[in-house]
């Protein structure tokens, strides 16, 4: 969390003027009762000291309040100390400029390429010591913004890991912390977040891995020798030959490629692509 740098207590200009009009007709009216300006203005500053509650209003220390201009249907959001107020105008919700709203998320995403990650991403909120970021965050419960902090959030990983080529560079957290939340559009949409909620926003992802399933066929297609060896092991597993061929075509693990040729030859117009699929080691020399 950055350092506070809460506004002072400052009391509008049109506030003081408001005030001041107030205390000069009360004057004013108290004066022409008794007949008398001196003690007018005596029973004024008495009447003025002794309601110091309806023309002032008190805010905690690290905290900021709305306040409502009832007549006038408007808001405006005061910080910590005692601020002049017009007697009509009332206190609002306080907002604790300390507090912390924060998640840790455990989520499952699909890559391009079919497989399923594992992922724990976290994220933290503060509220904004601005008054319009104050009367923004006041507007919402906090039950509201985790929610939309949540959405947003899971949209721009799950996104990134849908069009990601290598699944491989999904392991690479701090790469991939740079590319969805430092990128110009994911900058631009965390700022529209913060703006329109009031808060500083940060987000990050902690961890990442493939799923169970997926980790459990990693490490038997590793230890195959060939592709046919890895397929016939997933299949020894329970999988089905069509999930076996899948799982061993879109894992990246070394020692295992795989060769797309395209056919096209005479007599073989309904064989478009064969795919050979074959166990590689090293290459010896011819």
């Amino acid at each position: 969390m950055s350092e506070l740098n809460i506004p002072p207590a400052k009391t509008p200009l049109l506030v003081v003027v408001g005030l001041i009009g107030i205390a000069a007709g009360l004057w004013a009216l108290v004066s022409w009762t008794l007949e008398d300006k001196f003690w007018g203005f005596i029973v004024t500053l008495v009447v003025t000291a002794l309601s110091t509650r309806a023309w002032t209003q008190e805010v905690p220390e690290f905290n900021g309040m709305t306040i409502l201009n009832k007549p006038a249907g408007t808001q405006r959001a005061l910080f910590q100390g005692r601020t002049g107020k017009l007697p009509w105008e009332q206190a609002g919700t306080l907002v604790d400029l300390r507090s912390e709203l924060k998640e840790i998320l455990q989520e499952t995403w699909s890559t391009k390429q079919g497989t399923s990650m594992d992922a724990k991403y976290v994220y933290i909120l503060h509220p904004r010591a601005t008054e319009k970021d104050v009367l923004a965050y006041a507007s919402f419960t906090q039950d509201t913004v985790k929610t939309a902090a949540r959405n947003l959030f899971t949209v721009m990983l799950s996104d990134h890991f849908g069009i990601c080529e290598e699944p491989e560079n999904l392991l690479k957290k701090t790469e991939v912390n740079k590319a969805v939340f430092e990128s110009p559009d994911g900058e631009k949409r965390i700022k529209a977040f913060q703006d329109k909620y009031g808060v500083e926003a940060h987000a990050s992802l902690e961890d990442v891995d493939y799923d169970e399933e997926t980790q459990k066929a990693r490490d038997i297609v590793s230890k195959a020798t060939s592709i046919d060896d890895a397929i016939n092991k997933l299949i020894a597993s329970g999988m089905n030959r069509p999930d076996a061929e899948k799982i061993v075509r879109m894992l990246n693990v070394p020692g295992v490629q795989e060769f797309i040729i395209s056919v096209d030859a005479k007599g073989l117009e309904n064989l478009h692509d064969v795919t050979m699929l074959g166990g590689l080691g090293k290459v010896g020399k011819k």
